[in-house]
């Protein structure tokens, strides 16, 4: 079998093997983690930065599953790549609009409904977001601007509940992490929904809006852990 299997990382093939065992290596299940683990390292694969873009479509799959492990393989990818972080996230924002249109119902000159309007691809939405929860630990400086320009209002005002409790997590983890510089690095205010407003969650605690004004970067991590702690 392992002869057989095409390995030449600059080849279309061998990509797809490498993502494939890539992703494996990080299965929810120990068994697959196991297996694939052994077929890597018999192989001599090694890791190159051209899989970083391709990861992003286990992120977005629809089964949980491939989303968790796709998140997670996409998170080390970055941390041994730290170079193709703004591209992913350039990426990750970009799909994240397109997982958002739903084109409407196509009507007939009467009115009638010819075609449905599609699913909500929330799923891949959600995987967006687990993503960027992953990811936000290696970002410099200059991204969290973009990244929190990107939580709010968009990502944050998520139709789906399902999306804006992932994203409100997202958002948490990157103020959590680069705490210090997102008052600093985001003009104006920046408000992270409270809960039981639109926009946030159901099943939240009450708690009240986490405002991030230009001076107030002292004490911006104790107020990020209040807000953590409430969950």
């Amino acid at each position: 079998m392992e002869m057989a299997l095409p390995t030449e990382s600059t080849d279309a093939s061998g990509l797809s093997v490498l993502r494939r065992l890539w992703v494996s290596r990080f299965d929810v299940e120990e068994e697959g983690r196991t297996l694939a683990e052994k077929l890597w390292q018999a192989l001599c694969l090694e890791l190159v930065p051209e899989l970083c873009s391709l990861l992003i479509g286990d992120v977005t799959h629809h089964e949980e599953a491939v989303r968790t492990a796709g998140a997670e393989a996409l998170s080390s990818a970055i941390c041994e790549y730290r170079d193709q972080s703004p591209i992913v996230l350039g990426q990750l924002n970009e799909l994240y609009h397109q997982k958002l249109y739903r084109p409407p119902p196509v009507l007939d000159a009467l009115g009638r409904v010819i075609s449905e309007q599609p699913p909500d691809q929330w799923e891949a939405r959600c995987g967006i977001a687990l993503a960027l929860n992953k990811l936000c630990q290696y970002l410099d400086e200059p991204q969290v601007t973009p990244l929190f320009l990107f939580f709010v209002p968009d990502a944050l005002n998520d139709r789906h509940p399902e999306v804006r409790r992932c994203m409100l997590d997202a958002a948490l983890s990157a103020l959590n992490t680069h705490g210090k510089c997102v008052a600093c690095c985001v003009p104006g205010q920046c408000e992270l929904p409270a809960p039981g407003v639109r926009g946030v969650p159901e099943g939240r605690p009450p708690g009240r809006q986490l405002r991030l004004s230009p001076p107030e970067c002292g004490h911006l991590n104790g107020l990020s852990g209040q807000t953590s702690g409430q969950e």
